[in-house]
């Protein structure tokens, strides 16, 4: 007597999945009927003797823990990249839930980091087991029949009418969320970064698409959005935007913390929408904090914050679309600017605390000529701030940056301030010594 077999469980074109073991949830996975196996995004991939190490995942990904998993149960297989070459990869075994299914199964371990999706299920783990059904996304997922798409623009009630025709055209039952960009908030911190759309529409990341429309007159914001999308695994349309540099605090501090890098605790949003989160401000940053213009610098629009009196004037007067920062307040007897030129710190300045009578802008360490910079021996700097100034450096490509460190007096830890791609080389005190460090620097590259 044939034995009955359980029917196949229909999924869509992509589904959410957990790795329960590592206490893993909701990733988001690309159904590939084309591909044999599976495959995982994976780093710190090495071999020692017959244990295999990696983590799952990597920096710039949500899921990413920086735990190292070892193992000696794995496999070598030979695959193509996409250039055609054969290279050899590693595959594991992983306890994976998909909808209600608890399975076990082999994935491949790769760099997806330059991919959409951060896992793919292939034609192995399908078989016998599931049936896709490409018309739909998160067939498994009840709360996921409708796909919510966030239309990103500047004018956004221009756009209603258009994408409502859109989704009664289309055969994908869709709904459209227009959003301008005065209604995001964002929230970056070492533990949590998100941004939500205000009031009470919440995190962007819970959508199956966003279109970032148009973006040249907010190009802060829609970096800091691109970044984070890519750092959720969340689809969206304007990838471009990823290519670009930072071109303000908000993108910059977007692309250190979803990098993994330290920085002070900070909420940003459009000066209007900033204005009305003073409570949720003290609650998250503490009393006092900072408040500064994204797009200032040498400590013009930057204030220390000890009361909604101050706060409301400033921003009551500020363009109600000007981006604005507020920011933890790190105490610390100053911070250092460390001069990166390639893949070290060429120049280290210490400038020390300074008091200063305005109460507003007593926060900040850049006397009128640099009274209180000190030229620091780079074999005094502890080697943890050398190597953050690099990784910071590295994360925003710039071969010559200035990087603002400074150390939390109450828990010795350090945080980036600012990773700074035109940092003073020509003006400013130890004018001799930035010069001949940018000189060194200029000689390496004309002779490697």
């Amino acid at each position: 007597m044939a034995i009955a077999r359980k029917p196949a469980l229909t999924i869509g074109s992509t589904e959410y999945i957990s790795f329960p073991s590592f206490k893993l949830h909701k990733i988001p996975a690309k159904i590939d009927t084309g591909a044999d196996s599976s495959a995982v995004w994976a780093s710190n991939i090495s071999v020692n003797g017959q244990e295999l190490s990696y983590s799952l995942f990597g920096q710039g990904s949500a899921f990413y823990t920086e735990e190292i998993v070892k193992t000696d149960l794995y496999k070598v297989t030979k695959v193509k990249n996409s250039f055609g070459q054969e290279e050899f990869r590693y595959k594991v075994k992983l306890a994976i839930k998909v909808g209600d299914k608890s399975l076990i199964s082999w994935f491949t371990l790769a760099d997806r980091s330059k991919n959409t999706y951060p896992i793919i299920l292939g034609k192995n783990f399908l078989r016998s087991r599931f049936v896709v059904d490409v018309s739909i996304k998160h067939a498994l997922d009840k709360d996921e029949s409708v796909n919510k798409v966030i239309v990103l623009s500047r004018q956004p009630k221009d756009n209603k009418d258009f994408f409502n025709k859109v989704s009664k055209s289309q055969t994908v039952n869709s709904k459209y969320i227009n959003l301008g960009y005065e209604s995001l908030l964002f929230s970056i911190s070492s533990d949590h970064i998100s941004i939500c759309a205000y009031p009470g529409l919440g995190d962007i990341a819970i959508s199956d698409l966003v279109y970032i429309k148009t973006h040249k007159t907010n190009a802060d914001q829609a970096q800091a959005v691109a970044d984070y999308l890519k750092f959720k695994a969340v689809r969206f349309i304007g990838k471009e935007i990823n290519n670009n540099s930072a071109v303000g605090k908000l993108s910059e501090y977007m692309r250190l913390a979803v990098n993994r890098l330290p920085i002070p605790s900070s909420v940003a949003a459009s000066s209007k929408t900033l204005s009305l989160n003073y409570d949720l401000l003290v609650e998250q940053l503490g009393s006092p904090f900072v408040l500064k213009d994204s797009n200032s610098d040498r400590g013009k629009n930057n204030f220390l914050i000890s009361s909604k009196v101050d706060f409301l004037k400033i921003l009551d007067e500020a363009n109600p679309v000007r981006v604005y920062i507020a920011q933890q307040y790190i105490q610390s007897d100053g911070y250092y600017r460390l001069l990166v030129t390639g893949r070290e710190v060429a120049l280290a300045i210490k400038r020390a605390s300074v008091s200063n009578k305005n109460p507003l802008k007593e926060h900040l360490n850049q006397p009128a000529g640099g009274a209180n910079a000190t030229l620091v021996k780079l074999d005094d700097i502890p080697a943890d701030a050398k190597d953050l100034a690099i990784r910071a450096a590295m994360v925003m490509e710039r071969e010559i940056a200035g990087v603002d460190i400074l150390k939390d007096q109450k828990n010795n830890l350090w945080y980036i301030l600012e990773a700074n791609y035109d940092p003073q080389i020509r003006t400013g005190r130890f004018l001799d010594e930035k010069l001949r460090a940018v000189a060194k620097f200029l000689d390496s590259q004309l002779t490697s």
